[in-house]
């Protein structure tokens, strides 16, 4: 990502975040992320920039990605 990430400080490459608390994955962002006081991590203000990026190859490549991308393909209710 950026210069401004520490990826050491967000869980492994593989670590199955849906099985971690909501608490704990905003947590370690916020963790890697190196605030200013007018940038700090903020899931709504991020998410989609930072989602906006992944590459969907790559994300299927993953054990959930595949589960991910299918239901952000669900047409809304």
């Amino acid at each position: 990502m950026g210069p401004k990430l520490d990826e050491n400080k967000l869980p492994p490459e593989g670590a199955a975040l849906e099985t971690k608390n909501k608490a704990a994955v905003l947590a370690a962002l916020t963790a890697a992320t190196e605030p200013t006081p007018s940038r700090e991590y903020g899931k709504g203000s991020h998410s989609f920039k930072i989602l906006a990026e992944v590459k969907p190859d790559k994300l299927r490549a993953l054990s959930w990605g595949n589960r991910f991308l299918d239901e952000l393909a669900k047409p809304d209710p």
